[in-house]
């Protein structure tokens, strides 16, 4: 279901919202300029970074801070996406959506005590990623139910 998507796989932003900024916080850049390219094309604005250390510095810069956060857990070498939340966290309160390939379980043992907006899977698609940092932006009053929705 990809919502109100159109058959470009755009979709049409309210006129009346000011424009999303999204972190994106991946470690493979072609991953990173794939989703960066995503988002554009649907109307937000992205910021990406390639490690813990690149993010925590964007977000400390930064005066607007991002309205969500698409954190990948596996961040390679140096400090995992789980440890760069926490941090984050400190910085401020900010809506951060787990991107993980782990398993279900895993990402849950890893995320338990992170508040957070929930989680979707790296290989759920385009339509599934897109419909999952709508929810998170458009409702952090259930953020249990992103992560229900979106990992099947």
């Amino acid at each position: 279901a990809a919502g109100s998507a159109d058959g470009n796989g755009r979709n049409e932003q309210p006129t009346h919202m000011h424009t999303r900024t999204l972190l994106i916080v991946e470690d493979e850049a072609i991953i990173a300029a794939a989703e960066s390219l995503l988002f554009r094309n649907n109307g937000y604005d992205v910021v990406t970074a390639l490690s813990a250390e690149e993010a925590l510095a964007a977000v400390r810069s930064r005066a607007a801070k991002p309205d969500l956060v698409l954190m990948d857990i596996d961040l390679g070498r140096g400090k995992d996406g789980t440890e760069a939340a926490r941090e984050m966290l400190r910085e401020g309160e900010m809506p951060i959506l787990f991107i993980s390939s782990l398993a279900e379980q895993e990402i849950l043992v890893k995320t338990r005590d992170i508040p957070s907006c929930g989680y979707v899977l790296k290989n759920a698609g385009e339509a599934a990623l897109l419909a999952a940092v709508r929810s998170a932006l458009a409702s952090r009053v259930e953020p249990e139910r992103v992560g229900a929705e979106f990992a099947r």
